[in-house]
């Protein structure tokens, strides 16, 4: 056995070193179980369970995961194209510039964008210590772009297709759409086929030249507005069961009732405010309901996406799922058919 499979199985572990690796099993009950016993004591309890002893899980741990970056590697680049905006407008109107200094009509200063982006491009921690800033908003995570993910593919190399163009007719089709949904976000869900303000809606947007969201026949209706280009979008109503049925926690159920804004709680509506949140200032606090209250409108919607974190709607779909049982799983699951297993690390809940 190498020195490397020898400290792999515990046998060069000093007292100390071995107290701290048992320690870390605290988060793995399963393993926890095993020292309980007594199995994690011997050198070699590990090296000959499974079909492979020690060295050859560790190399055929090597190959599955030199393959896959191989794989990655050698796929055909699919690189995001710009769409043209900034070299378009040497005043950057058409890019992104919330949280620097700006002009009183709302243009950035050039200074402060040419130094965002000599930060960009050096990645220099230094050199984004440097951007000057137009109020208290900070820019969040700007160099998350240079990390690497330890699985899948790089995110360099997934494509993301251009933004319409800011002069283009598509552009204008989706600000209106914007406003619209501003304007009817006290609606609720259920009433949009009855709702005045929703009838004028889809009058506005089936005047456009380019709308691209889903239609009917050609048209709009008070049934699709609002909805997105995604498969099973169209499906249902508006809103989907996964964001009101109950949420199984473990040994407990979180039931889906959000803090939500009062009706007409809107910011940024005249043009100082607007200015003020494009230099970086704050836009004022929520005025909220007393009610804990179910996602009904739009308003409930953007709040519960202004305030959750990464992928919580996806893990909570998933727990509703999981709460199905055998139901939910797909019939390829190779332990749905199992006389002596169920699936847990492997095709199971976690």
């Amino acid at each position: 056995m190498s020195t490397a499979d020898r400290i792999a199985a515990g046998e060069l572990m000093g007292p100390a070193n071995r107290r701290k690796f048992l320690s870390y099993l605290s988060a793995a009950p399963a393993l926890t179980a095993f020292a309980g016993v007594g199995l994690l004591s011997s050198p070699s309890a590990f090296a000959d369970t499974g079909p492979l002893n020690t060295a050859e899980r560790r190399h055929q741990a090597f190959v599955i995961r030199r393959d896959a970056a191989i794989f990655q590697r050698d796929l055909r680049p699919t690189p995001s194209v710009s769409n043209g905006d900034e070299e378009m407008y040497a005043n950057r109107i058409a890019s992104y510039t919330k949280a620097l200094p700006h002009n009183d009509l709302g243009e950035v200063d050039l200074n402060a964008y040419n130094a965002y982006l000599q930060a960009l491009n050096s990645g220099k921690w230094a050199d984004f210590e440097a951007i000057p800033l137009g109020g208290t908003a900070k820019f969040s995570s700007p160099q998350a772009a240079y990390c690497y993910s330890m699985e899948g593919a790089d995110a360099a190399a997934l494509a993301a297709p251009p933004a319409p163009a800011f002069s283009s007719a598509w552009a204008a089709a989706e600000m209106v759409e914007d406003y619209w949904q501003a304007l009817t976000r006290d609606v609720p869900f259920s009433q949009y086929g009855t709702d005045p303000t929703i009838a004028q809606a889809v009058a506005d947007l089936n005047k456009l030249s380019d709308y691209r969201g889903p239609t009917v026949n050609g048209q709009v209706t008070p049934d699709v507005i609002f909805r997105g280009p995604t498969p099973g979008d169209l499906t249902g109503p508006y809103l989907s069961q996964f964001m009101l049925k109950p949420v199984p926690m473990g040994a407990s159920t979180l039931t889906q009732l959000y803090r939500t804004a009062i009706a007409g709680d809107d910011y940024w509506t005249s043009y100082a405010d607007w200015l003020r949140g494009q230099r970086g200032g704050a836009s004022g606090s929520n005025k909220f309901d007393s009610t804990l209250r179910y996602i009904r409108n739009g308003r409930d919607l953007a709040l519960y996406l202004l305030v959750d974190w990464s992928g919580q709607a996806n893990v909570m779909a998933a727990l509703i799922l999981n709460s199905f049982g055998t139901a939910a799983l797909a019939a390829s699951n190779p332990y749905l058919h199992s006389v002596t297993q169920v699936g847990q690390i492997t095709f199971g809940a976690a």
